[in-house]
């Protein structure tokens, strides 16, 4: 299976996530832009002044933004998982194990979000690598 379609099922099964997850799609528009530009005729190398530099600085900018946007809904996660488990122990309501679960299998989710989107930004360098 694709990735692009790796990422839109698992934007389906947790839909909680479905604005945070990586754009694909649009990082990998964004390389076919900057192949397309160091491509010339008959497929030999061809660039014009500045054009890659600029098509490479609007990369980098999607790479950050998406980055950043993961990385701030993720530490937010953690920070209210964390909250949820100190009220269970300030309340002393650990040993009603279904909250706990609930908070546990949230982490198990969270975890699966953290290792879909290392493999995105993974995936797509190396792709940017390859091609431009």
């Amino acid at each position: 299976m694709k990735f692009g379609k790796e990422i839109a099922k698992a934007c389906l099964a947790h839909a909680r996530y479905k604005h945070f997850y990586v754009n694909y799609k649009e990082l990998k528009r964004a390389v076919k832009s900057m192949k397309a530009q160091g491509q010339g005729p008959l497929g030999k190398s061809f660039k014009r002044p500045g054009s890659a530099d600029t098509h490479e600085a609007h990369f980098t900018e999607l790479l950050r933004h998406q980055l950043d946007k993961i990385n701030n809904f993720v530490e937010l996660q953690l920070e209210v998982i964390s909250g949820e488990l100190k009220t269970k122990i300030r309340t002393g309501n650990v040993h009603d194990i279904q909250p706990i679960d609930a908070i546990a299998e949230e982490i198990v989710v969270l975890e699966g979000f953290v290792n879909m989107n290392f493999q995105g930004f993974r995936k797509i360098t190396k792709k940017c690598d390859k091609h431009c």
